[in-house]
């Protein structure tokens, strides 16, 4: 992405209405391919399950999607992961 392209979208999920869940938006974002890095404070604040979290860093891989945990050294964003 040129840097003139280059956003930022910060957002605090909540449910919304319809029952869609945050987490449901969010992998709704990344399938969609309008996201490129998943930034959150800790790991537990995406999800709880070490089985879920597998599986949506397998989605964030088939979709070239960086991810970091701003309080912890988890990072898959540079090649040295951290």
């Amino acid at each position: 992405m040129a840097a003139d392209q280059d956003r930022i979208r910060r957002r605090r999920l909540f449910r919304r209405l319809d029952g869609t869940t945050p987490l449901q938006q969010l992998m709704a974002d990344i399938r969609e391919g309008s996201l490129d890095v998943v930034v959150v404070y800790k790991v537990d604040r995406l999800t709880r399950s070490l089985a879920d979290f597998a599986r949506m860093v397998e989605l964030f891989d088939a979709q070239r999607v960086s991810f970091a945990a701003v309080t912890q050294q988890f990072n898959t964003t540079t090649s040295m992961g951290g």
